[in-house]
């Protein structure tokens, strides 16, 4: 399922480009290190999908240890699905509220201005870190995916490997600082329901255990009661 989270950072990257690229090549550049400066905001924006995507494996651990992993893998992906699809007959991007978070943005976005006008490592780190805490379609997709883990870790490291997959095309557009013409950026928005079914089918495989390597390993249920009831002998 990790390879899921890269991929889809990777060619959601295309998105990312789109939308976050105007702050993306504000970031100051540190003496002349252009490139360590790029890679240290592009981590930053790791380090909090990273953070979000631990806190939200959090919750679906609640939720799988009361036995509803597959139920919980199940059901985000349909509710997954059926936004993607809908976004494709309104011929429009997928769009995420969350409530009450929307207070916090003009915050995150001051918080943003005042780094931008540090040229440090350190705040280049931060900026790249309050940059992932802004609203992003593509990135709640992915926050999905890291429900369906179950796991503070698993949760973190999914959102983490999703983070990396969008650095590759990130790092090209900060270092050639060649920008897209707002028609197209406008056009790649709506790469969001793409890869909204994309990962929504994936979950739900995931959840339905069918037994596809790599995709829905089937879980053996009879190993699992095997070796309770030996732990039971004991």
């Amino acid at each position: 399922m990790f390879y899921i989270a890269f991929i889809t950072g990777l060619l959601g990257s295309f998105h990312c480009i789109g939308m976050c690229g105007p702050i993306a090549l504000m970031v100051p550049m540190v003496g002349h290190h252009v490139i360590l400066s790029r890679v240290l905001y592009n981590i930053g924006r790791c380090i909090s999908y990273a953070f979000i995507g631990g806190f939200i494996g959090f919750l679906g651990w609640g939720i799988a240890i009361v036995g509803y992993q597959q139920g919980l893998s199940v059901g985000v992906g349909v509710i997954l699905l059926i936004i993607g699809m809908r976004s494709f007959f309104k011929g429009g991007t997928t769009n995420f509220h969350i409530p009450g978070w929307s207070k916090h943005i003009g915050g995150i976005k001051r918080q943003l201005g005042n780094y931008l006008q540090f040229k440090s490592f350190y705040g280049n780190l931060v900026l790249g870190m309050l940059n992932g805490f802004l609203p992003c379609g593509l990135v709640y997709v992915a926050l999905a995916g890291a429900l369906a883990q179950g796991s503070f870790v698993l949760g973190a490291l999914y959102m983490f490997l999703f983070g990396l997959g969008t650095i590759p095309l990130m790092m090209v557009l900060l270092v050639s600082k060649q920008f897209l013409s707002e028609k197209l950026r406008f056009k790649l928005t709506k790469v969001i329901p793409v890869f909204t079914v994309f990962v929504a089918c994936f979950i739900i495989l995931r959840g339905l255990n069918v037994g596809i390597p790599y995709v829905s390993p089937k879980a053996n249920q009879n190993q699992e009661i095997k070796i309770g009831a030996i732990h039971c002998h004991k």
